[in-house]
Formats: C-alpha cells, structure tokens, sequence
C-alpha cells in the first residue's frame, strides 16, 4: 500500500489483515471484500497488534510507545478506537499487552508489575496485600517494595534500637494501614525463630 512507512505490527483474524507502521498509520484489510482502509492513530509507532479471543470478537488493541488503544471493528467493516489508556501518565509505561479473555486485556508496565483489567483499562486488578488468602502465608514479596524493606530492616540487625524488637514504632496515621500489613507478616514467622 502506498503511503504506509515501514511495517512494525502485523495481526490476522477470520477475513481481516491489520497492520501498523512506524509512523502510527494502522491499515485493515478486508480480504474477503478486497477493500482496505487506512487509519491514522495518531499516536507514533505501533509496537504490536493483536486480536481479542473468540470468533466473532474483533476487538484488537495497538500498543505504541506513550500507552495502549482498543478498536473494534463495526459491522460496515471499519475500525473505531473504543478505549485507550496513556503511559506513562494513567498507568506506568506498559511495555508489553496481550489478553487474558475476550474482554481482559493483561498490561505487563515498566515497574515488573501485572495488570488485568476490564476492557476499558480504568479497572485493574487489587494489589495483593488487599487479597483475602484462604491460609496466611509469609512471603514480604507480595507486598509493595516498601514494606518489604521495612520487613527486611526488622529481621536484620537493628542498629537504632537497644534491644531487638519486631514492633514498629513511630508510626504516622496515614501509614496505620502498612503497619498492619507487616505486622500481619511478621506475626506469621515461627515463635522459635523470632526468640532465636
């Protein structure tokens, strides 16, 4: 197709081709019809494409260098952007996508962070220090980095205090909730290693 820079994104489903290039033009081709249409994203390079699961869904996302589109295409054969997350600035820098259902769209960001979201990006899943597990278990790894380094400064040697403790002291209210978060972990360590 003339006009269109180099190819950066390819994907097909059922009778439809997609592609994108480096300038951010994405072109549908329907090849059933023969009939192709060029549509500017004005968002710069597409990095990837893909189609959503199912056989008659064809909602597919554009992954570019400042966040995420979702299109679908209507009935007349056309595509229409539906939703779009920027990156970073909603989210951080989401540096790769794929779906995990036909509505789920998975964002994996720049912090080694998961998201699963709904299909319009603006519900993500919780962290995990707000998950109820069915059996406690110690693992600081699960929660945010700060706390797992309060977790670690306790365990290590604490040069601050006189005498070894566990208890976090000093604490301001609006970080009651992180307390308790380690707390809870810290709680979970066995007796004998803790008086150790």
């Amino acid at each position: 197709e003339s006009g269109l820079a180099r190819i950066t994104a390819l994907a097909w489903k059922n009778d439809n081709l997609i592609f994108g290039d480096f300038e951010g033009l994405q072109c549908l081709w329907d090849l059933k019809a023969k009939i192709s249409r060029t549509t500017p994203t004005n968002r710069g390079w597409i990095k990837k494409i893909r189609f959503a699961p199912g056989r008659d869904n064809m909602v597919f996302f554009t992954l570019h260098n400042d966040g995420v589109l979702i299109w679908d295409i209507g009935f007349e054969g056309k595509s229409s952007m539906v939703h779009s997350i920027k990156s970073p600035g909603d989210i951080s820098k989401v540096v790769d996508i794929d779906w995990t259902g036909s509505d789920r769209p998975t964002l994996i960001t720049s912090h080694s962070t998961l998201h699963i979201c709904d299909i319009t990006m603006k519900s993500a899943t919780s962290s995990v220090e707000d998950w109820v597990l069915p059996e406690p278990m110690f693992c600081p790894y699960l929660l945010p980095a700060r706390l797992s380094q309060i977790i670690k400064s306790l365990l290590q040697h604490q040069s601050w205090r006189e005498t070894y403790s566990l208890s976090m002291t000093g604490i301001l209210d609006h970080d009651k909730s992180s307390q308790r978060s380690v707390t809870a972990q810290l709680q979970l360590i066995d007796k004998q290693l803790t008086d150790y």
